[in-house]
């Protein structure tokens, strides 16, 4: 077994138990943004299936009942890569989305199965370019939102993780170009999609759930307080209207009530 089926199998054995892991974890925990945590676990739960697709072709195999389902899994989680990606980000900036119009964009997913009935395989620049929509959609949705927010307090937060995550998807879907030229090329894929789980494991779990454990105990007396996401924008709003444009905190004779 030479060097590289090596690391394609070490990866991929990583990868599945590493990404069923941060799953479970994103689907039960109550902190945080729950709506974006299950996205978030989808989105995890997709990688872990295109990874499987790693295992299959590093071992000789038939293509049976299993491998065909583990093959067309593969291609329909990476088609949900685009549609889950816009619903976490939309979800973080807290931006609504219409549920039935965001429905028709799973429906694509549908189609390696039902290609195999007549006897069709999705072609990967279909898949490319299904992926690259959501892309582009999502950068002139970011770019709005850093224009528009340019002094919230949220994105001062919150900019360099967005920015990193989208950046590691484009990568992704760049890299995957490779194979359209050379499929033996797929272990990079691999070896990029591998890096891309750690990082969300080792990044977003210890920077949203550990640190942000320590910054809770310094106000107790609101760790219970709950508001709807459009309360909390106008509130933040209005905070940033007032130190921003009143500038009231430079006022010496200010006080609690006022």
């Amino acid at each position: 077994m030479n060097l590289v089926r090596i690391l394609q199998i070490s990866f991929g054995v990583t990868g599945i138990i590493n990404c069923s892991l941060m799953s479970l974890f994103l689907f039960f925990v109550k902190k945080g943004n729950t709506r974006s945590n299950r996205v978030l676990g989808f989105l995890s739960l997709a990688i872990c299936l295109k990874i499987s697709f790693a295992l299959l072709i590093a071992f000789p195999h038939d293509w049976g009942a299993p491998s065909l389902i583990i093959y067309y899994s593969s291609e329909a989680a990476y088609l949900c890569f685009g549609p889950l990606l816009l619903l976490y980000f939309r979800s973080i900036l807290k931006v609504k989305s219409n549920e039935i119009f965001t429905a028709l964009f799973f429906l694509p997913a549908s189609a390696p199965f039902i290609g195999h009935f007549f006897s069709y395989d999705i072609p990967l620049t279909l898949m490319q370019g299904y992926f690259l929509i959501f892309l582009a959609a999502i950068f002139l949705e970011l770019r709005t939102f850093f224009r528009d927010n340019q002094k919230s307090s949220f994105l001062a937060a919150e900019k360099f993780r967005i920015k990193l995550m989208y950046s590691s998807f484009v990568l992704i879907w760049l890299v995957v170009d490779l194979l359209i030229i050379n499929f033996n090329l797929y272990i990079f894929e691999l070896t990029l999609i591998f890096t891309i789980i750690f990082y969300i494991d080792i990044y977003l779990i210890i920077r949203h759930y550990w640190f942000q454990r320590g910054e809770e105990r310094l106000s107790p007396k609101y760790g219970t307080l709950k508001l709807d996401p459009d309360e909390e924008n106008v509130i933040l709003e209005r905070l940033n209207t007032l130190i921003d444009q009143e500038k009231v905190h430079m006022d010496p004779e200010i006080t609690l009530p006022k």
